[in-house]
């Protein structure tokens, strides 16, 4: 006699398949999107911070930014077009159709928790975000004025001399796809912050400082840079509209590992 599985068995052999991928293949994906983040967000800030070397080579400002750059929004212009016209990033829409991930989207879960996500807004004038792909097309990157750290430093509430104040906020975004205009229609996904968006910031002492890092948070005039393990600005289970605005230092600190929930 032929021996064979029967088609009940084959059946029921198909059904625990199923299931077991069922129950394993989110975990696999979400693994796969953090590996690829990960990858993406690593090899960003490192080509960031050599371009910010360069830059301040080529203009000879190596030892206080507001020695060559005094104006409002000078260096962060200046930055974006040496990044343009020197080192092949272009930008990722027109200068009439800039846009700035600036103001939040709050609203209430079922579960009564408050959830907020970036979502973009045009601005008009001076102050528009710099959005700038990658020459790699792996990222896009965000140069903002953050007018509202503009006076403060890191140096425990007290004055550096000279002020050691933020003179740019830089945003990585991984999955450049996703930074799309308020003029689509359909614009149903939306980047996060600690998911595809990532912060650090620029100081004009030439320091590059992740938000979330230990060194925010040193003035009563923290707006928007506090220290992740103090605040909850990476923290599981906070409903703070500012959670993920910190977890790029949280990443670092943890070995480059996202050990947050994803």
């Amino acid at each position: 006699m032929k021996k064979a599985f029967t088609l009940a068995e084959v059946l029921i052999t198909l059904g625990i398949i199923g299931v077991v991928a069922a129950m394993t293949l989110p975990t696999v994906v979400t693994n796969y999107k953090k590996a690829k983040t990960l990858s993406v967000l690593k090899k960003a800030y490192s080509e960031v911070q050599n371009l910010f070397l360069d830059f301040k080579n080529e203009y000879n400002c190596n030892e206080y930014l507001n020695n060559c750059f005094p104006g409002d929004g000078e260096f962060r212009d200046k930055f974006a077009l040496y990044l343009r016209d020197k080192r092949k990033f272009r930008d990722k829409f027109s200068e009439q159709t800039q846009i700035e991930y600036k103001y939040y989207k709050v609203e209430k879960s079922d579960n009564g928790k408050w959830l907020a996500s970036y979502y973009p807004a045009d601005q008009e004038g001076a102050n528009k975000n710099k959005l700038l792909i990658a020459p790699s097309g792996l990222y896009v990157i965000g140069l903002e004025l953050n007018q509202q750290d503009n006076y403060y430093n890191l140096y425990n509430g007290k004055f550096a001399t000279p002020p050691n104040y933020f003179r740019a906020k830089v945003l990585i975004y991984t999955e450049p796809n996703m930074v799309r205009n308020t003029r689509d229609k359909d614009l149903k996904i939306i980047p996060t912050h600690g998911k595809e968006i990532f912060q650090f910031f620029i100081m004009a002492d030439g320091q590059i400082i992740p938000n979330g890092s230990s060194k925010c948070g040193a003035s009563s005039w923290n707006y928007s840079c506090g220290y992740y393990e103090r605040t909850q600005s990476c923290n599981e289970g906070s409903t703070n509209q500012n959670n993920g605005v910190g977890c790029l230092a949280r990443i670092i600190s943890d070995g480059w590992q996202i050990k947050y929930p994803w």
